[in-house]
């Protein structure tokens, strides 16, 4: 009697992966959820490609505003004058046609035309906040006021400025230049002559009187 030869199928792969799905059908369902990593990564590259991007524009705008300002600071300290020479040019005007029409004018008319550009030539300063420091009859002051002599001056109290030699200028409240001055001593014998002005010596009869 003849034996019946019996076929051994070896199952593959592809027929594993189908009885698998078959048996279990939610394995389907699974593949997307293995593909989500790979989405946030590429999400999180994005990301940091956008904010790499941010902040390179910024570092480019911040470069570009620090040249800017130190071009702005370099044109303000070149050109600060720039103004008070513009409103000179005025009185620079002045003074030439008064020394062109000097010579056929008389001694009067000349003083008049200088006397006009002295004054507008202290509108001129007054205008940059640049004054005259007060300083006749006024009580010493060695922050702005620089005494070259003193002498007796009846009905003065001592300290007191009987007379400018050069006149001082302040800027706001900087001095410029101290006014030059003769101060008020006590009286003296007669024939003694003028002393050189010691500050400190006269600030101190000033005080102890």
């Amino acid at each position: 009697m003849r034996k019946k030869k019996t076929r051994i199928k070896i199952a593959t792969d592809e027929d594993l992966r189908t009885q698998t799905a078959m048996e279990n059908p939610s394995t389907e369902s699974a593949e997307p959820e293995l593909r989500e990593p790979e989405s946030e990564v590429d999400t999180l590259r994005k990301e940091l490609a956008d904010v790499k991007d941010q902040f390179l524009r910024a570092k480019a705008e911040q470069q570009n505003i620090q040249k800017r300002t130190a071009q702005e600071r370099f044109d303000a300290v070149r050109y600060a004058n720039a103004a008070l020479i513009k409103d000179l040019l005025g009185t620079i005007d002045d003074f030439e046609r008064t020394l062109e029409h000097g010579a056929d004018s008389d001694v009067g008319s000349l003083l008049e035309g200088m006397r006009l550009v002295h004054d507008n030539l202290l509108k001129v300063l007054k205008d940059q906040f640049v004054e005259v420091i007060d300083a006749l009859d006024q009580a010493f002051d060695p922050n702005c006021h620089e005494a070259m002599l003193q002498r007796p001056a009846e009905g003065k109290e001592p300290g007191t400025v009987i007379q400018v030699v050069q006149r001082g200028y302040r800027l706001n409240d900087r001095v410029l230049r101290p006014a030059k001055v003769i101060i008020a001593a006590a009286p003296q014998e007669p024939g003694t002559d003028d002393e050189p002005f010691d500050a400190d010596t006269t600030a101190t009869q000033a005080v102890e009187e």
